[in-house]
């Protein structure tokens, strides 16, 4: 394939133009990790530590009940619905371990829209909080439907008697029991000690099925793989010069891409440390930065100027925070020139899609233009054409934004027409047609 090279000028030094990704399942990070780092914290949360062994250890006891009791094989769809918590990581991983596909939904949906998530994913099983399963119990066992189980988690799970004021006070409830077979404990899961039977998945397998906002129409799920995923993280911390030693502000939520692949995929890809906080909380969130030396932050700009402007940001220590990125809308001048001016950081924005992974065009580090996408990273090509005969235009006219690279999905789920007016064809190869 031919690249367009066009912004090579401003290429950052040092990063490759092509990115070759592993052959190998986002599971493979988690176990390795495990072995190189086994007493590193992988998740702080609420005081709770989760060590590198633990997590592993916990993510492979919760596989194996999800495969041996409540009969999840490759290839099925789980749906995933909580807010930030370590349950959410131990899920999404276990899932992933026995070769199913995570469907993250937002823990503010309705019935309605669990239903037709559930309906069009096919989905099996339920993972699950506490606070949220009366908007799954109806779904199971109904005609027509295909959720038979639900996997129940709280948010204070180990969290220890000094963290639990960090939960807002909505997540401090204490697990249920529960009679009914069909609903099952995170406890129990936690305490089942049989070994996984491997299933053979790897790297072209589904991974993640993640559904768009549905603004035109329902909305579509997209079909990532191991391999979509990681070539969307793994190009994001070459780009941004990140290490193993890096410690991540996780708060933006994890069903959303931007909190999923920033917040929790590409730390443990990185071996990395994860301070995840359950929601939005601006003056905690300087407490933490200092606290545990925070060195990298994704989130939307919102959430930045929020996190500045609160009195404590002038009063905390934040000097160890040096990578403040993200997108969905463009950074305000005067906050970027205030971020640059009184603490020294540049707001590296960038630009990706549920259909992308995330991390898709991004501005060099060193040199980060304001209110700009950024240019396409490793390997990706992008082109702008006109949204009527689909031809290239010249550098500076408006028209459609096309792309293609090694994190754009596989397409969409059971929806060929979605796929027809997603992709097109240029140069004799298929590339998708995104949406600014």
């Amino acid at each position: 394939m031919t690249m367009v090279n066009r912004h090579r000028k401003f290429w950052p030094q040092g990063v490759p133009h092509q990115l070759r990704v592993p052959q190998v399942t986002l599971n493979h990070y988690l176990q390795t990790a495990a072995q190189r780092y086994p007493d590193k914290p992988a998740l702080i949360y609420a005081d709770r530590v989760l060590t590198y062994r633990e997590l592993y250890q916990q993510v492979e006891a919760v596989a194996a009940y999800l495969q041996q009791r409540l009969g999840v094989v490759r290839g099925d769809r789980l749906l995933l619905i909580s807010q930030n918590c370590p349950e959410f990581v131990i899920d999404y991983y276990a899932a992933m371990r026995v070769g199913a596909a995570v469907v993250p939904v937002s823990p503010m949906s309705t019935l309605v829209e669990i239903a037709y998530y559930a309906d069009d994913s096919g989905a099996k099983v339920a993972l699950v909080a506490q606070d949220l399963l009366h908007q799954v119990q109806p779904l199971m066992g109904r005609d027509g439907g295909t959720l038979t189980s639900a996997l129940v988690h709280t948010y204070s799970e180990g969290v220890p008697a000094s963290g639990i004021e960090a939960l807002p006070e909505a997540m401090r409830f204490t697990a249920c029991v529960f009679s009914e077979d069909t609903v099952h404990a995170f406890a129990d899961a936690l305490a089942y000690n049989n070994p996984v039977q491997d299933v053979g998945h790897g790297p072209h397998d589904l991974a993640v099925l993640p559904y768009t906002s549905g603004t035109t129409g329902h909305p579509k799920g997209c079909c990532h793989t191991h391999s979509t995923m990681l070539a969307s993280n793994l190009a994001s911390q070459v780009w941004r010069g990140l290490h193993t030693d890096a410690v991540f502000l996780c708060v933006a939520p994890l069903f959303h891409m931007l909190g999923m692949q920033n917040g929790m995929n590409l730390p443990l890809t990185l071996s990395g440390t994860i301070v995840m906080m359950p929601r939005w909380d601006a003056a905690r969130a300087t407490a933490l930065v200092e606290r545990y030396r925070v060195t990298v932050w994704t989130a939307p700009p919102a959430m930045v100027m929020d996190f500045f402007a609160h009195p404590s940001a002038r009063e905390r220590d934040l000097s160890s925070l040096t990578m403040l990125s993200g997108g969905g809308a463009a950074m305000p001048e005067a906050v970027a020139r205030l971020l640059l001016d009184q603490f020294g950081l540049t707001y590296n924005e960038a630009y990706g899609l549920s259909e992308t992974a995330a991390f898709l065009h991004a501005n060099p580090p060193a040199r980060c233009k304001r209110q700009c996408l950024g240019i396409p990273t490793q390997g990706v090509d992008s082109r702008i054409v006109d949204p009527e005969t689909l031809q290239e235009l010249p550098q500076g006219q408006v028209g459609e934004l096309v792309t293609r690279g090694a994190q754009v999905m596989q397409g969409y789920w059971r929806n060929a027409q979605a796929d027809k007016e997603a992709f097109m064809m240029l140069d004799e190869e298929q590339i998708g047609r995104a949406h600014v």
